[in-house]
């Protein structure tokens, strides 16, 4: 008996240190308005009149910068800061794109950049698409931690082509997350399950037991609030 009295204050103490580890979204942007959604900013950087903007699809919309014949470069579109929790461990973006180009040279890259010690750092490439291409990014930016702030730019560029033709740089489901330790020592978590655990014990049959009389194999059933785990236990002579 006493052995299962120390295994119910570790199954206990378990709970209590329970770290069901996630990813939560910090910032997330579909562009599903006619505009470039607020916080958001555009640099035309050639001021050639060709910018980014927000177009329609079938089913939802995108941000895109597209032109025929024209010289366009350092065409920016600029993610607001996003402020970083200070118990993040991993970070992470994920986003559609599209790229569509019929010479060499057009780049379509995606920057990012953080704040942290009071100043923000140079803008540094995380992606580079040259050629056709489209379709989903997950790019880890766990290097880019500890940061009060992140904020990224989706950058078109052909500086180095003389007579471009058909360009389309496209962006779409933006989603940052970080991945932090989410268990019961987090407070909305506490509040969620608001209940005092208690614990029920049954044996292999299914039978609820209030009392352990014989060695055999039992079945410890932890309650607390909407959170249940069961454990199977063993007890010896």
């Amino acid at each position: 008996m006493k052995k299962l009295i120390l295994f119910v204050s570790i199954f206990i103490i378990n709970l209590y240190s329970w770290n069901d580890r996630g990813w939560s979204i910090l910032f997330k942007e579909g562009f599903n308005n006619d505009t470039i959604p607020s916080g958001w900013k555009v640099i035309d950087g050639n001021s050639s009149g060709i910018s980014w903007t927000v177009g329609p699809s079938p089913d939802s919309a995108y941000a895109y910068f597209a032109f025929d014949t024209m010289i366009c470069y350092n065409e920016e579109l600029i993610s607001p800061s996003i402020l970083i929790p200070e118990n993040a461990e991993s970070l992470r973006i994920e986003y559609f794109y599209a790229f569509q180009t019929y010479e060499i040279g057009p780049k379509y890259k995606v920057k990012v950049r953080k704040y942290a010690n009071g100043n923000w750092s140079s803008w540094n490439t995380i992606a580079l698409y040259t050629n056709n291409s489209a379709g989903f990014d997950l790019i880890s930016l766990t290097s880019y931690l500890p940061a009060d702030s992140i904020q990224f730019n989706w950058f078109y560029g052909d500086s180095s082509v003389s007579n471009p033709f058909l360009v389309v740089c496209v962006v779409d489901s933006v989603i940052l997350e970080y991945f932090y330790p989410q268990g019961l020592e987090d407070k909305g978590k506490i509040e969620e399950f608001g209940s005092t655990p208690s614990i029920e014990i049954y044996d292999v049959s299914g039978h609820l037991v209030k009392k352990i009389f014989v060695p055999n194999v039992y079945f410890l059933k932890l309650n607390f609030g909407k959170f249940q785990k069961t454990k199977k236990v063993i007890i010896l002579k």
